[in-house]
């Protein structure tokens, strides 16, 4: 029975660490056209409810699970009260992408 339960257990954290490695992480920084960080702007991409805010040093993470993480074409956008919102297309991969703006 042990060798059992120990059989499932690696296999669940086999799976668990599959599922994290497929999965996409988009991560970038935000920066006005001086180069200085823009912390609360709203970063999202587009067609997905994915997004979120930079940090106070302009920083972003998005993470987009393994079922979406397929390969395919999408825009990603910064946007900042005052500033022209910035886009770039990406094709979402799993792994890391880095993805920066300057508005």
């Amino acid at each position: 029975m042990h060798g059992l339960r120990t059989g499932a257990v690696a296999l669940l954290l086999a799976l668990s660490a599959q599922a994290a490695w497929a999965q996409a992480t988009i991560a970038g920084k935000v920066t006005d056209a001086e180069g200085r960080p823009i912390g609360g702007a709203n970063v999202l991409l587009v067609g997905l409810s994915n997004g979120g805010a930079t940090n106070a040093n302009g920083v972003y993470t998005i993470v987009v699970g393994a079922q979406s993480a397929k390969g395919q074409a999408v825009t990603i956008t910064a946007r900042f009260l005052g500033k022209k919102p910035g886009t770039k297309s990406i094709n979402l991969t799993s792994g890391t992408q880095t993805v920066d703006f300057q508005l």
